[in-house]
């Protein structure tokens, strides 16, 4: 098999060095360390290699990023990152070019090889890929039936070349981008959407058989069947659709006389729950469903034959009705609330829907469905009585109460508004909410009002609790603008009001002057601003030095023969990355002050069997850890204590002659006030004449003065089956 090409790029020549060394053990070409992003360029072009090691942070007018960009607009090569940390804004440049992982110095060689190889699997797969999509549409649009995608607005994305050739459009662009609802016939839009919605409430993935009219482009209506599949996302959100559309004209013109004499009787079940009716053109009634005597107290035979308008409550305008009436037989459709006069002489509030019945081409009547709504009404006018309780109260309250409508316009503010802002309650009324919040504080509400209705749309699915934060509140802190120009800082407290069905009708809120207060935070900070810039750049510097110390040893190293002078650097080298991972991982924590301990152990344990080659069938590790959390004055004393002893065991305990398999055990968990570190093994145990407080060995030594000196703790030795040691010591504040 040839050899894969890596182009090297590292501006430290140390660093580089060992990579490249590390490359060519591994069996890798690597032609001559680049060092600069000009140069990297050159030699892309040049040799073509089969992958790019690019370090960040070069030397020069461009950095690594820059390099990898202009390198794309030519060649398609694989890129993994080299860096020994990294911003968010680099990381987000760096995404952006979409490379195939990130190596985080120092590299280790495992590491550098699982990375590579991963990346140019992955390369030659998106090659394939793209291979198996050109067969793909060679298929799609050479499809008889008119297959298409949508997204989740409904657009068409892409469509096959049989919907072009047979509904007379010269290329996509006149049907890619454009709602699918548009080439729908008029007539059966409503129908089509509505089944769509339902199947997307229900989360139903699969639609198959229903038939709907499509348009031509000359306007020729053409009958199509559809079998389509929905797609969700991880949350449940409906976000695309793949469908085929198959010509089935001739049959539903078969059906189409069956379709007209079936139309009366299933617009009348459609809507069972509430109250069907039908009147002819002199609103007398013909058709009434039975449960209308629930709501009016009169039997369905009582009213067959009676005047629509002879029940209608005597408050109501007869005229005003009776116009209506008319509108609904010229064809225009109705929904409108009035009263109807039950039988024991009650109002009975109802919202009616009314179209026109057309048969053979002449309107015939009105058929309607009513919806009784009396404990809507009943519930607005305790309403109405309860907001004069609350205008009261919140009149004479100190924080701003207010009320916004659902086009975000104030319906109410207190008099308390002018001591926040300056303004008048009524100046308040006839603002909007641009003239009040700064441009940031404006981007935030609106994205809160938002999310909240987005919110609300996915409780509407039927699938999902109703999600409410804080008994259903939300609190900003937002930016006004006094009337004298200043700016002042406000908390914002809202809820969203609802009506019964759910639906958002407005948002009640208060506003509360919270100046001095953000100001005393702000300060704060900037502050701890300034002192976590401060330590983040030490833990860098000391990494990057423990990084520079590591290679020079390691590169020391690989010119050593002899064995013993070999094992004191490898194990020098293992100390100080037992170190450095403690600044490592202090770089990385939240708060810069402590670690935790237990993803430490097995960071480091893993690198300790890597660097003594141990066979992981031959000797097994086990971590028993807990969350424990140490400082720096803790965790490198003992980190320095476990590289020891587990590699004193890797190197001691499991000799050849011992035919069974071993067992390195590390546990770390608290005890009482203080911590217990213990680290074990099952093999050959230390011999009984080495006494750890005198041995000459500075591994022991290092662990005695660590364990008592370092950590002011105590330590204690078994040699009963196997070796342990454990060592305790109380943990810092």
């Amino acid at each position: 098999m040839k050899q894969k090409t890596i182009l090297l790029v590292e501006d430290e020549r140390i660093i580089g060095l060992d990579i490249q060394k590390t490359l060519l053990e591994l069996g890798y070409s690597v032609p001559p360390l680049v060092s600069s992003g000009d140069e990297a360029i050159q030699k892309a072009e040049e040799l073509n290699p089969d992958l790019i090691l690019m370090d960040i942070a070069l030397s020069g007018d461009i950095d690594g990023i820059d390099v990898i960009n202009k390198i794309r607009e030519k060649l398609d090569i694989p890129v993994i990152y080299l860096t020994a940390h990294a911003n968010d804004t680099t990381f987000k440049r760096a995404r952006e070019t979409e490379p195939y992982g990130y190596l985080v110095k120092p590299v280790g060689k495992n590491d550098l090889y699982m990375a590579i190889e991963t990346s140019l699997h992955r390369h030659s797969m998106q090659i394939k890929l793209r291979e198996s999509e050109e067969r793909y549409h060679e298929i799609f649009d050479n499809s008889p039936d008119v297959i298409y995608h949508l997204n989740e607005r409904g657009e068409v994305i892409t469509v096959n070349s049989s919907l072009l050739s047979f509904f007379g459009y010269e290329d996509d662009s006149e049907i890619v981008g454009k709602s699918f609802v548009e080439f729908i016939h008029p007539d059966d839009r409503d129908s089509v959407v509505c089944s769509f919605i339902e199947a997307i409430k229900a989360k139903r993935e699969t639609t198959a058989g229903l038939t709907f009219r499509l348009l031509k482009r000359s306007g020729e209506p053409v009958w199509f069947e559809l079998h389509s599949r929905m797609m969700f996302d991880e949350n449940g959100n409906y976000h695309k659709e793949v469908g085929i559309l198959r010509n089935i004209t001739d049959l539903m013109q078969a059906k189409e006389s069956l379709r007209e004499s079936e139309e009366k009787y299933r617009n009348l079940i459609e809507n069972l729950n509430d109250i069907v009716y039908e009147i002819d053109g002199n609103a007398k009634i013909i058709y009434v469903s039975p449960n209308i005597e629930e709501i009016s107290g009169y039997t369905q035979e009582k009213l067959l034959g009676r005047s629509y308008f002879d029940l209608l409550h005597p408050d109501e305008n007869m005229e005003e009705r009776k116009e209506h009436f008319k509108k609904v037989l010229s064809g225009e459709p109705l929904i409108n609330e009035y009263r109807f006069l039950a039988k024991d002489g009650s109002p009975v509030w109802v919202r009616n829907s009314g179209r026109t019945v057309v048969h053979g081409g002449t309107v015939t009547g009105v058929q309607g469905i009513l919806m009784d709504i009396t404990e809507k009404k009943m519930a607005e006018e305790a309403l109405r009585k309860s907001e004069e309780k609350y205008r009261l109260l919140a009149d004479n309250m100190s924080d701003n109460i207010w009320v916004l409508n659902t086009d975000l316009r104030f319906t109410y503010v207190s008099p308390s508004v002018s001591r926040i802002v300056g303004y008048t309650d009524r100046e308040y009324l006839s603002m909007r909410l641009e003239d009040i919040l700064t441009p940031d504080s404006l981007e935030l509400t609106m994205r809160t009002v938002e999310e909240e209705l987005a919110e609300e749309s996915r409780k509407n699915t039927g699938n999902e609790q109703r999600y409410e934060s804080s008994g259903g509140y939300r609190t900003l802190e937002v930016e006004l603008i006094h009337k004298n120009g200043h700016r002042v800082w406000g908390e914002i407290t809202a809820k969203f009001l609802r009506d019964d069905s759910g639906k958002v009708t407005g948002i009640l809120g208060s506003t509360r002057n919270i100046t001095e207060r953000r100001r005393a935070e702000e300060q704060l900070r900037s502050s701890l601003r300034e002192k976590e810039i401060l330590l983040k750049e030490i833990h860098h510097r000391v990494k990057n030095n423990f990084q520079v110390i590591t290679s020079l040893l390691r590169l020391q190293r690989k010119s050593i023969k002899d064995v013993d002078l070999h094992r004191v650097f490898v194990n020098s080298e293992n100390r100080i990355r037992a170190m450095a991972l403690v600044h490592e991982r202090l770089y990385q924590s939240g708060d810069f002050a402590r670690i935790d301990f237990s993803d430490y152990i097995s960071l480091m344990a893993a690198e300790l069997f890597q660097t003594h080659h141990c066979d992981p069938d031959r000797v097994k590790l086990q971590i028993n850890a807990g969350s424990i959390q140490l400082g720096i004055d803790q965790a490198i004393p003992c980190g320095l204590i476990i590289n020891e002893l587990v590699s004193n065991a890797l190197k001691h305990a499991f000799p050849d002659e011992l035919e069974k398999k071993g067992r390195i055990e590390i546990s770390l968990h608290e005890n009482g006030a203080g911590v217990e570190l213990t680290v074990r093994d099952d093999g050959v145990g230390l011999p009984e004449t080495i006494d750890i407080t005198k041995s000459d060995s500075l591994g022991l030594e290092i662990v005695h003065l660590l364990a008592e000196v370092q950590l002011r703790g105590e330590y204690g030795l078994s040699r009963e089956n196997g070796t342990e040691f454990t060592v305790r010591f109380k943990m810092e504040e």
